[in-house]
């Protein structure tokens, strides 16, 4: 029992509370869908445990890093599923993300496997970006899943900043911007499965 409560008063709320609501309100006949994000709910559940709870050990970062690695590819499966990588917006965030990469992160990492592990990890989030862009969903669910990735990539470039630039100025929102991510998915998929609008 207190394991529970403590996973409601870390912050993790908002994954479970998503997680209950797709399980509960989404339709059965397309649950395989379903199972993909909350999949990746429950990576970033982990993945947000571990890059809090470092305490000094770049081995959970890394962890971390790895844990959202699969959530993306979770997204990423499911907008495959369901439409196609827009490969006009792929160029466009990859080549943005890699100059970002090499211009300013590539000499402040200096832990090899974490620099590996960014590196991959950013190439996921690009890809899991584009291909929300070319969901064939109704308007408005494409347009609330894309925000949703569009929103934890956001979230991510404010840690990455934080955590290798010392730029802490934006620190504050990564995690209203994190959880805004989860919830626009949810919505997203809620008005796909119960074809809402």
């Amino acid at each position: 029992m207190s394991n529970i409560i403590s996973i409601f008063s870390t912050g993790f709320s908002v994954p479970v509370i998503c997680i209950i609501v797709l399980l509960l309100f989404s339709d059965k006949r397309i649950r395989k869908d379903i199972w993909l994000i909350i999949s990746a709910f429950l990576f970033s559940i982990g993945g947000d445990w571990l890059l809090s709870h470092r305490h000094g050990f770049s081995i959970r970062f890394v962890g971390g890093i790895v844990l959202f690695f699969f959530a993306h590819l979770g997204y990423l499966i499911f907008c495959l599923k369901n439409g196609n990588i827009r490969k006009d917006v792929l160029r466009i965030v990859l080549t943005a993300y890699l100059l970002f990469f090499f211009i300013f992160l590539w000499q402040r990492i200096s832990d090899p496997v974490l620099l590996i592990a960014v590196f991959i990890y950013l190439i996921i989030s690009c890809f899991s970006l584009a291909a929300s862009f070319g969901l064939t969903l109704s308007f408005v669910s494409r347009w609330l899943f894309f925000a949703g990735i569009a929103c934890l990539v956001f979230s991510d470039t404010i840690i990455a900043c934080n955590e290798f630039l010392d730029f802490r100025r934006f620190a504050f929102l990564i995690r209203p911007v994190y959880y805004c991510s989860q919830i626009l998915i949810t919505v997203a998929l809620l008005v796909k499965t119960r074809r809402l609008l």
